[in-house]
Protein backbone atom coordinates (compact mmCIF):
# COMPACT_ATOMS: atom_id res chain seq x y z
CA UNK A 1 0.00 0.00 0.00
CA UNK A 2 2.93 2.22 1.07
CA UNK A 3 3.69 2.05 -3.09
CA UNK A 4 0.48 3.38 -4.19
CA UNK A 5 0.69 6.08 -2.30
CA UNK A 6 3.44 7.15 -3.22
CA UNK A 7 2.70 6.60 -6.75
CA UNK A 8 -0.66 8.34 -6.25
CA UNK A 9 1.24 11.48 -4.59
CA UNK A 10 4.37 11.62 -7.42
CA UNK A 11 1.24 11.57 -10.07
CA UNK A 12 -0.40 14.27 -8.64
CA UNK A 13 2.84 16.40 -7.93
CA UNK A 14 3.67 15.93 -11.96
CA UNK A 15 0.30 17.35 -13.34
CA UNK A 16 -0.22 19.80 -10.77
CA UNK A 17 3.80 21.16 -12.09
CA UNK A 18 2.77 20.15 -15.55
CA UNK A 19 -0.72 22.69 -15.49
CA UNK A 20 0.93 25.46 -13.20
CA UNK A 21 3.19 25.76 -16.98
CA UNK A 22 0.66 24.94 -19.12
CA UNK A 23 -3.01 26.08 -17.85
CA UNK A 24 -3.73 29.29 -18.10
CA UNK A 25 -7.08 30.80 -16.29
CA UNK A 26 -10.19 29.99 -16.99
CA UNK A 27 -11.72 33.36 -17.79
CA UNK A 28 -8.68 33.87 -20.56
CA UNK A 29 -9.81 30.84 -22.40
CA UNK A 30 -13.13 33.08 -22.74
CA UNK A 31 -11.36 35.79 -24.34
CA UNK A 32 -11.54 35.27 -28.46
CA UNK A 33 -10.63 37.78 -31.18
CA UNK A 34 -13.66 37.82 -33.99
CA UNK A 35 -13.09 39.16 -37.22
CA UNK A 36 -9.68 40.25 -36.76
CA UNK A 37 -10.45 42.12 -33.64
CA UNK A 38 -9.55 41.65 -29.98
CA UNK A 39 -11.31 43.88 -27.40
CA UNK A 40 -9.67 43.63 -23.72
CA UNK A 41 -10.35 46.80 -22.78
CA UNK A 42 -12.16 45.14 -19.54
CA UNK A 43 -9.00 43.62 -18.52
CA UNK A 44 -7.21 43.70 -15.78
CA UNK A 45 -3.11 43.18 -16.52
CA UNK A 46 -2.46 44.38 -12.98
CA UNK A 47 -2.77 40.42 -12.26
CA UNK A 48 -0.21 38.63 -13.83
CA UNK A 49 -2.68 36.99 -16.02
CA UNK A 50 -1.89 35.94 -20.00
CA UNK A 51 -3.97 36.65 -21.89
CA UNK A 52 -4.19 34.06 -25.34
CA UNK A 53 -4.62 35.54 -28.88
CA UNK A 54 -6.40 33.26 -29.88
CA UNK A 55 -10.09 33.27 -32.23
CA UNK A 56 -10.21 34.72 -35.53
CA UNK A 57 -6.90 36.51 -37.05
CA UNK A 58 -7.29 38.44 -40.70
CA UNK A 59 -5.68 36.18 -43.45
CA UNK A 60 -3.79 36.60 -46.30
CA UNK A 61 -2.96 33.82 -48.60
CA UNK A 62 0.09 34.16 -50.31
CA UNK A 63 0.77 37.46 -49.69
CA UNK A 64 3.73 39.00 -47.53
CA UNK A 65 1.53 42.33 -46.43
CA UNK A 66 3.32 45.26 -44.60
CA UNK A 67 1.53 47.58 -41.63
CA UNK A 68 1.53 50.29 -44.49
CA UNK A 69 -0.34 48.07 -46.66
CA UNK A 70 -3.22 48.20 -44.15
CA UNK A 71 -3.12 52.13 -44.44
CA UNK A 72 -5.22 54.22 -46.50
CA UNK A 73 -3.69 57.20 -48.32
CA UNK A 74 -4.45 59.22 -45.51
CA UNK A 75 -3.37 57.68 -43.08
CA UNK A 76 -6.25 55.72 -41.41
CA UNK A 77 -6.94 51.45 -41.37
CA UNK A 78 -8.56 50.61 -44.23
CA UNK A 79 -11.96 48.91 -44.33
CA UNK A 80 -11.41 44.86 -44.40
CA UNK A 81 -13.82 44.45 -47.15
CA UNK A 82 -13.96 40.68 -48.41
CA UNK A 83 -10.60 39.66 -45.94
CA UNK A 84 -10.52 36.11 -44.91
CA UNK A 85 -9.97 35.33 -41.22
CA UNK A 86 -8.42 31.87 -39.73
CA UNK A 87 -8.40 30.54 -36.68
CA UNK A 88 -5.73 30.43 -34.30
CA UNK A 89 -3.98 28.33 -33.39
CA UNK A 90 -4.18 25.91 -36.31
CA UNK A 91 -2.07 24.77 -39.27
CA UNK A 92 -3.32 26.71 -42.05
CA UNK A 93 -3.67 23.86 -44.20
CA UNK A 94 -6.62 22.89 -42.50
CA UNK A 95 -7.84 26.12 -43.52
CA UNK A 96 -10.47 26.58 -46.50
CA UNK A 97 -10.81 29.21 -48.76
CA UNK A 98 -12.91 29.20 -51.46
CA UNK A 99 -13.91 25.98 -51.01
CA UNK A 100 -10.58 24.83 -51.41
CA UNK A 101 -7.97 23.58 -48.57
CA UNK A 102 -5.04 25.37 -48.46
CA UNK A 103 -1.96 23.47 -49.59
CA UNK A 104 1.12 22.43 -46.62
CA UNK A 105 3.98 24.43 -48.06
CA UNK A 106 3.44 28.36 -48.54
CA UNK A 107 3.40 31.85 -47.28
CA UNK A 108 0.81 34.59 -45.58
CA UNK A 109 0.14 37.18 -43.63
CA UNK A 110 -1.41 37.41 -40.26
CA UNK A 111 -3.53 40.56 -38.58
CA UNK A 112 -4.80 41.41 -35.72
CA UNK A 113 -5.78 44.44 -33.83
CA UNK A 114 -6.13 45.05 -29.85
CA UNK A 115 -7.96 47.46 -28.22
CA UNK A 116 -6.65 47.80 -25.15
CA UNK A 117 -8.29 50.46 -22.05
CA UNK A 118 -6.79 54.09 -21.90
CA UNK A 119 -4.54 53.46 -18.89
CA UNK A 120 -2.52 50.96 -20.44
CA UNK A 121 -1.19 53.01 -22.61
CA UNK A 122 2.91 54.03 -22.20
CA UNK A 123 2.67 51.02 -19.80
CA UNK A 124 5.05 48.12 -20.90
CA UNK A 125 3.39 44.54 -22.32
CA UNK A 126 5.30 41.75 -23.56
CA UNK A 127 4.45 38.82 -26.30
CA UNK A 128 5.53 35.56 -26.08
CA UNK A 129 6.08 33.83 -29.49
CA UNK A 130 5.94 30.21 -29.98
CA UNK A 131 7.25 27.94 -32.00
CA UNK A 132 6.26 29.10 -35.80
CA UNK A 133 6.15 27.21 -39.01
CA UNK A 134 8.54 27.93 -39.74
CA UNK A 135 10.25 31.14 -40.50
CA UNK A 136 8.60 34.39 -39.20
CA UNK A 137 8.75 38.05 -38.83
CA UNK A 138 6.68 40.12 -36.03
CA UNK A 139 5.38 43.28 -36.56
CA UNK A 140 4.05 45.62 -33.84
CA UNK A 141 2.21 48.96 -34.56
CA UNK A 142 4.56 49.65 -38.13
CA UNK A 143 7.52 48.49 -36.23
CA UNK A 144 8.99 45.28 -36.85
CA UNK A 145 10.07 43.81 -33.49
CA UNK A 146 10.56 40.02 -33.96
CA UNK A 147 11.70 37.39 -36.47
CA UNK A 148 12.29 33.75 -36.66
CA UNK A 149 14.64 32.35 -39.66
CA UNK A 150 14.23 34.30 -42.96
CA UNK A 151 10.31 34.47 -44.81
CA UNK A 152 10.32 33.69 -48.28
CA UNK A 153 8.03 32.87 -51.55
CA UNK A 154 9.74 29.68 -52.18
CA UNK A 155 11.52 27.22 -50.35
CA UNK A 156 15.44 28.58 -51.93
CA UNK A 157 14.45 31.93 -50.44
CA UNK A 158 13.41 31.48 -46.87
CA UNK A 159 15.69 29.95 -43.90
CA UNK A 160 13.53 27.58 -41.17
CA UNK A 161 14.06 28.59 -37.67
CA UNK A 162 11.34 28.23 -35.03
CA UNK A 163 12.56 28.93 -31.51
CA UNK A 164 9.63 30.40 -28.82
CA UNK A 165 11.04 33.99 -28.61
CA UNK A 166 9.45 36.91 -25.99
CA UNK A 167 9.65 40.49 -27.13
CA UNK A 168 8.60 44.00 -25.38
CA UNK A 169 6.78 46.75 -26.49
CA UNK A 170 5.46 49.80 -25.23
CA UNK A 171 1.99 50.87 -26.67
CA UNK A 172 1.52 54.43 -27.94
CA UNK A 173 -1.95 54.16 -28.54
CA UNK A 174 -5.23 52.66 -27.34
CA UNK A 175 -4.90 50.15 -30.20
CA UNK A 176 -2.07 47.66 -30.81
CA UNK A 177 -1.89 46.44 -34.44
CA UNK A 178 0.16 42.69 -34.73
CA UNK A 179 1.25 41.83 -38.27
CA UNK A 180 2.80 38.27 -38.68
CA UNK A 181 4.54 37.60 -41.81
CA UNK A 182 5.05 33.19 -42.19
CA UNK A 183 6.63 31.42 -44.50
CA UNK A 184 6.94 27.04 -44.64
CA UNK A 185 8.04 25.17 -47.02
CA UNK A 186 10.14 22.30 -44.76
CA UNK A 187 7.57 20.10 -42.47
CA UNK A 188 4.30 18.91 -42.39
CA UNK A 189 3.20 21.99 -39.52
CA UNK A 190 2.83 25.31 -41.07
CA UNK A 191 1.75 28.75 -39.64
CA UNK A 192 0.59 30.01 -36.17
CA UNK A 193 -0.04 26.31 -34.91
CA UNK A 194 0.44 27.56 -31.00
CA UNK A 195 -1.13 29.94 -29.36
CA UNK A 196 0.29 33.33 -28.83
CA UNK A 197 0.59 34.95 -25.31
CA UNK A 198 -0.17 38.74 -24.19
CA UNK A 199 0.85 39.64 -20.89
CA UNK A 200 2.67 42.25 -18.26
CA UNK A 201 6.27 41.56 -18.29
CA UNK A 202 6.22 39.95 -14.96
CA UNK A 203 3.53 37.56 -16.25
CA UNK A 204 5.31 36.32 -19.17
CA UNK A 205 8.97 36.56 -17.89
CA UNK A 206 7.55 34.16 -14.68
CA UNK A 207 5.90 32.06 -17.39
CA UNK A 208 8.47 31.63 -19.43
CA UNK A 209 10.84 30.64 -16.18
CA UNK A 210 8.59 27.69 -15.14
CA UNK A 211 8.36 26.35 -18.50
CA UNK A 212 12.36 26.67 -18.57
CA UNK A 213 12.79 25.07 -15.09
CA UNK A 214 10.07 22.42 -15.59
CA UNK A 215 12.19 21.46 -18.89
CA UNK A 216 15.18 21.29 -17.71
CA UNK A 217 14.24 19.59 -13.95
CA UNK A 218 12.86 16.77 -16.55
CA UNK A 219 15.57 16.44 -18.91
CA UNK A 220 18.51 16.89 -16.06
CA UNK A 221 16.66 13.99 -14.05
CA UNK A 222 16.02 11.78 -17.06
CA UNK A 223 19.82 12.37 -18.53
CA UNK A 224 21.13 11.72 -14.88
CA UNK A 225 19.04 8.78 -14.57
CA UNK A 226 19.38 7.37 -17.76
CA UNK A 227 23.50 7.30 -17.16
CA UNK A 228 23.35 5.73 -14.09
CA UNK A 229 21.25 3.06 -15.54
CA UNK A 230 23.92 2.78 -18.45
CA UNK A 231 26.62 2.45 -15.65
CA UNK A 232 25.18 -0.69 -13.83
CA UNK A 233 25.27 -2.11 -17.43
CA UNK A 234 29.09 -1.63 -17.26
CA UNK A 235 29.43 -2.76 -13.92
CA UNK A 236 27.12 -5.30 -14.36
CA UNK A 237 27.17 -7.04 -18.27
CA UNK A 238 24.27 -9.45 -17.49
CA UNK A 239 21.93 -6.00 -16.96
CA UNK A 240 20.87 -5.63 -20.61
CA UNK A 241 17.87 -4.38 -18.85
CA UNK A 242 19.57 -1.25 -17.22
CA UNK A 243 21.26 -0.31 -20.72
CA UNK A 244 18.01 -0.80 -22.57
CA UNK A 245 16.04 1.75 -19.80
CA UNK A 246 19.32 4.05 -19.74
CA UNK A 247 19.22 4.12 -23.46
CA UNK A 248 15.47 5.18 -23.38
CA UNK A 249 15.51 7.88 -20.78
CA UNK A 250 19.16 9.38 -22.78
CA UNK A 251 17.13 9.82 -26.05
CA UNK A 252 13.28 10.94 -24.25
CA UNK A 253 15.63 13.81 -22.46
CA UNK A 254 17.82 14.71 -25.95
CA UNK A 255 13.78 15.22 -27.65
CA UNK A 256 12.55 17.34 -24.11
CA UNK A 257 15.42 19.94 -25.10
CA UNK A 258 14.41 20.03 -28.96
CA UNK A 259 10.64 20.78 -27.78
CA UNK A 260 9.00 23.26 -25.95
CA UNK A 261 11.46 26.57 -25.33
CA UNK A 262 13.96 24.21 -28.10
CA UNK A 263 16.68 24.88 -24.29
CA UNK A 264 19.65 22.76 -26.86
CA UNK A 265 18.84 25.17 -29.51
CA UNK A 266 19.24 27.99 -27.15
CA UNK A 267 22.68 26.84 -26.16
CA UNK A 268 23.20 26.08 -29.43
CA UNK A 269 22.04 28.16 -32.10
CA UNK A 270 24.07 27.13 -34.95
CA UNK A 271 22.51 23.83 -35.62
CA UNK A 272 20.58 23.74 -38.81
CA UNK A 273 16.98 23.78 -38.67
CA UNK A 274 16.79 19.92 -40.61
CA UNK A 275 19.38 18.73 -37.97
CA UNK A 276 17.49 19.82 -35.47
CA UNK A 277 14.18 18.38 -36.79
CA UNK A 278 15.95 14.94 -37.49
CA UNK A 279 17.39 14.40 -33.78
CA UNK A 280 13.41 15.37 -32.48
CA UNK A 281 12.32 12.53 -34.87
CA UNK A 282 14.96 10.01 -33.31
CA UNK A 283 15.12 10.89 -30.09
CA UNK A 284 11.08 9.71 -30.07
CA UNK A 285 11.90 6.47 -33.03
CA UNK A 286 14.37 5.13 -30.81
CA UNK A 287 13.25 5.74 -27.52
CA UNK A 288 10.09 3.72 -28.41
CA UNK A 289 12.84 1.14 -29.90
CA UNK A 290 15.01 0.72 -26.74
CA UNK A 291 11.55 0.71 -24.38
CA UNK A 292 10.68 -2.94 -26.76
CA UNK A 293 14.03 -4.23 -25.99
CA UNK A 294 13.67 -3.30 -22.51
CA UNK A 295 10.44 -4.78 -21.62
CA UNK A 296 11.96 -7.92 -23.42
CA UNK A 297 14.88 -8.21 -20.98
CA UNK A 298 12.24 -7.79 -18.15
CA UNK A 299 9.79 -10.25 -19.00
CA UNK A 300 10.99 -12.70 -22.01
CA UNK A 301 8.77 -15.43 -20.98
CA UNK A 302 5.59 -12.80 -22.06
CA UNK A 303 6.54 -11.29 -24.81
CA UNK A 304 7.07 -12.99 -28.17
CA UNK A 305 10.69 -12.80 -29.51
CA UNK A 306 8.83 -12.55 -32.93
CA UNK A 307 6.80 -9.59 -32.25
CA UNK A 308 9.90 -7.52 -30.38
CA UNK A 309 11.51 -8.66 -33.44
CA UNK A 310 8.89 -6.99 -36.01
CA UNK A 311 8.89 -4.13 -33.74
CA UNK A 312 12.74 -3.45 -33.58
CA UNK A 313 12.60 -3.56 -37.30
CA UNK A 314 9.73 -1.37 -37.75
CA UNK A 315 11.22 1.66 -35.49
CA UNK A 316 14.99 0.90 -37.01
CA UNK A 317 13.76 1.11 -40.70
CA UNK A 318 11.88 4.84 -39.77
CA UNK A 319 14.65 5.61 -38.16
CA UNK A 320 16.91 5.44 -41.35
CA UNK A 321 13.61 6.96 -42.88
CA UNK A 322 14.36 10.45 -41.16
CA UNK A 323 18.05 10.00 -41.71
CA UNK A 324 17.65 9.36 -45.27
CA UNK A 325 14.94 12.02 -46.30
CA UNK A 326 14.18 15.72 -45.54
CA UNK A 327 11.71 16.85 -42.73
CA UNK A 328 9.47 18.38 -45.97
CA UNK A 329 9.02 14.32 -46.55
CA UNK A 330 9.27 12.25 -43.41
CA UNK A 331 6.82 14.58 -41.05
CA UNK A 332 4.10 14.38 -43.25
CA UNK A 333 3.91 10.76 -42.50
CA UNK A 334 3.43 11.51 -38.76
CA UNK A 335 0.13 9.88 -38.25
CA UNK A 336 1.70 6.62 -39.76
CA UNK A 337 4.37 7.06 -37.59
CA UNK A 338 2.54 7.57 -34.25
CA UNK A 339 -0.61 4.90 -35.08
CA UNK A 340 3.01 2.72 -34.43
CA UNK A 341 3.88 3.62 -31.54
CA UNK A 342 0.53 3.28 -30.46
CA UNK A 343 -0.05 -0.16 -31.28
CA UNK A 344 3.36 -0.89 -29.95
CA UNK A 345 2.47 0.58 -26.65
CA UNK A 346 -1.21 -1.32 -26.52
CA UNK A 347 1.20 -4.34 -27.17
CA UNK A 348 3.27 -3.61 -24.37
CA UNK A 349 0.57 -3.03 -22.03
CA UNK A 350 -0.53 -6.44 -22.94
CA UNK A 351 2.51 -8.10 -22.21
CA UNK A 352 2.75 -6.51 -18.60
CA UNK A 353 -0.85 -7.64 -17.99
CA UNK A 354 0.49 -11.04 -18.95
CA UNK A 355 3.35 -10.89 -16.44
CA UNK A 356 0.67 -9.67 -13.74
CA UNK A 357 -1.12 -12.66 -14.18
CA UNK A 358 1.86 -14.80 -14.28
CA UNK A 359 2.97 -13.07 -11.15
CA UNK A 360 6.54 -11.39 -12.23
CA UNK A 361 8.02 -9.46 -9.95
CA UNK A 362 7.14 -5.51 -10.60
CA UNK A 363 4.69 -6.59 -12.64
CA UNK A 364 1.73 -4.63 -10.73
CA UNK A 365 4.16 -1.18 -10.06
CA UNK A 366 5.57 -1.32 -13.69
CA UNK A 367 2.11 -2.45 -14.96
CA UNK A 368 0.41 0.69 -13.58
CA UNK A 369 3.73 2.61 -14.68
CA UNK A 370 3.20 1.69 -18.25
CA UNK A 371 -0.55 2.14 -18.35
CA UNK A 372 0.51 6.03 -16.89
CA UNK A 373 3.27 5.95 -19.64
CA UNK A 374 0.43 4.90 -22.43
CA UNK A 375 -1.72 7.92 -21.46
CA UNK A 376 0.87 10.47 -22.03
CA UNK A 377 1.93 9.38 -24.99
CA UNK A 378 -1.60 9.34 -26.35
CA UNK A 379 -1.66 13.12 -25.43
CA UNK A 380 0.98 13.74 -27.33
CA UNK A 381 -0.78 12.33 -30.58
CA UNK A 382 -3.94 14.04 -29.83
CA UNK A 383 -1.37 17.32 -29.00
CA UNK A 384 0.52 17.37 -32.40
CA UNK A 385 -2.42 16.63 -34.41
CA UNK A 386 -4.12 19.68 -32.45
CA UNK A 387 -6.52 17.70 -30.88
CA UNK A 388 -5.94 18.96 -27.52
CA UNK A 389 -4.11 21.46 -26.40
CA UNK A 390 -2.63 20.10 -22.95
CA UNK A 391 1.38 20.05 -24.44
CA UNK A 392 3.63 17.31 -24.69
CA UNK A 393 3.41 14.91 -21.87
CA UNK A 394 5.39 12.12 -22.58
CA UNK A 395 8.38 13.05 -20.69
CA UNK A 396 6.60 13.46 -17.44
CA UNK A 397 5.27 9.49 -18.62
CA UNK A 398 8.92 8.13 -18.94
CA UNK A 399 9.73 10.30 -15.46
CA UNK A 400 6.91 8.68 -13.91
CA UNK A 401 8.01 4.85 -15.41
CA UNK A 402 11.60 6.16 -14.48
CA UNK A 403 10.65 6.82 -10.90
CA UNK A 404 8.41 3.58 -10.73
CA UNK A 405 11.49 1.31 -12.18
CA UNK A 406 13.49 2.70 -9.86
CA UNK A 407 11.52 2.04 -6.85
CA UNK A 408 11.15 -1.93 -8.27
CA UNK A 409 15.16 -1.63 -8.72
CA UNK A 410 15.54 -0.86 -5.14
CA UNK A 411 12.74 -3.79 -4.17
CA UNK A 412 15.28 -5.67 -6.45
CA UNK A 413 18.35 -4.99 -4.51
CA UNK A 414 16.99 -5.30 -1.39
CA UNK A 415 15.53 -8.95 -1.77
CA UNK A 416 19.18 -9.36 -3.51
CA UNK A 417 20.53 -7.89 0.27
CA UNK A 418 17.87 -10.27 1.56
CA UNK A 419 18.99 -13.18 0.22
CA UNK A 420 22.67 -12.47 0.64
CA UNK A 421 21.84 -12.24 4.29
CA UNK A 422 19.81 -15.51 4.82
CA UNK A 423 22.62 -17.76 2.64
CA UNK A 424 25.13 -16.12 5.08
CA UNK A 425 23.30 -16.80 7.82
CA UNK A 426 23.74 -19.97 6.73
CA UNK A 427 27.21 -20.28 5.74
CA UNK A 428 28.04 -19.26 8.92
CA UNK A 429 25.69 -21.87 10.66
CA UNK A 430 27.17 -24.33 8.16
CA UNK A 431 30.77 -23.21 8.99
CA UNK A 432 29.83 -23.77 12.96
CA UNK A 433 28.28 -26.99 12.31
CA UNK A 434 31.54 -28.18 10.40
CA UNK A 435 34.33 -26.40 12.92
CA UNK A 436 32.29 -28.79 15.69
CA UNK A 437 32.20 -31.76 13.42
CA UNK A 438 35.94 -31.08 13.09
CA UNK A 439 36.60 -31.03 16.71
CA UNK A 440 34.24 -34.33 17.67
CA UNK A 441 36.16 -35.75 14.44
CA UNK A 442 39.83 -34.41 16.25
CA UNK A 443 39.06 -35.48 19.37
CA UNK A 444 37.67 -39.00 18.20
CA UNK A 445 40.60 -39.26 16.50
CA UNK A 446 43.01 -37.90 19.45
CA UNK A 447 41.08 -40.95 21.59
CA UNK A 448 40.90 -43.72 18.81
CA UNK A 449 45.01 -42.53 18.78
CA UNK A 450 45.23 -42.81 22.72
CA UNK A 451 43.83 -46.22 22.47
CA UNK A 452 46.32 -47.20 19.71
CA UNK A 453 49.29 -45.91 21.83
CA UNK A 454 47.92 -48.09 25.10
CA UNK A 455 47.39 -51.05 22.84
CA UNK A 456 50.87 -51.05 21.29
CA UNK A 457 52.35 -50.63 24.79
CA UNK A 458 50.22 -53.85 25.84
CA UNK A 459 51.19 -55.45 22.78
CA UNK A 460 54.99 -54.26 23.89
CA UNK A 461 54.72 -55.78 27.30
CA UNK A 462 53.02 -59.07 26.12
CA UNK A 463 56.15 -59.12 23.82
CA UNK A 464 58.67 -58.78 27.00
CA UNK A 465 56.70 -61.12 28.58
CA UNK A 466 56.85 -63.82 25.73
CA UNK A 467 60.55 -63.22 25.30
CA UNK A 468 61.30 -63.34 29.00
CA UNK A 469 59.34 -66.49 29.55
CA UNK A 470 60.95 -68.09 26.24
CA UNK A 471 64.19 -67.33 27.93
CA UNK A 472 63.54 -68.84 31.14
CA UNK A 473 62.10 -72.04 29.71
CA UNK A 474 64.94 -72.27 27.64
CA UNK A 475 67.14 -72.00 31.03
CA UNK A 476 65.52 -74.37 32.66
CA UNK A 477 65.54 -76.80 30.02
CA UNK A 478 69.00 -76.24 29.64
CA UNK A 479 69.92 -77.19 33.03
CA UNK A 480 69.18 -80.89 33.62
CA UNK A 481 71.05 -81.38 29.93
CA UNK A 482 74.26 -80.03 31.69
CA UNK A 483 74.06 -82.24 34.98
CA UNK A 484 73.59 -85.27 32.82
CA UNK A 485 76.62 -84.54 30.74
CA UNK A 486 78.44 -83.84 34.04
Amino acid sequence: MKYFKMIALIVCWLFLLDMTVLAQPARDSMIKAEKGFLNLESHDFDQNEIILLNGEWEFYWEEFLFPEDFLTPSGKQRDSGNTDYIHVPVDWQFHKQDGQTLPREGYATYRLVIQLAKEEVGEMKAIYMPEVATAYSLWINGERKLSSGQIGTNRDEMIPKNVPQVVYFQPDSEQVELVIQVSDFYQRKSGLWDSIRLGEPEGIALFRERRVAVELIVAGSLVVMGLYHISLFLFRRKERASLFFGAVCVSVAFRKLLLGEMLLIRFFPDIPWELSAKMEYLGAILGILFFVLFVYTQYPEDMSRPVKHLFVWIEGLIAIFVLLTPARIYTTFIVPIQVTALLIFVYLVVVYMKALKNKRNGALLNGVAMIFFFVMTLNDVLYYNHLTHTGETVSFGILFFLLVHSLNLSAKFSRAFSKIEVLSGHLQKLNLSLEQQVKDRTRELENSNRQLQQANLKLQEMDHSRRRLLTNIAHELGTPLSSIQG
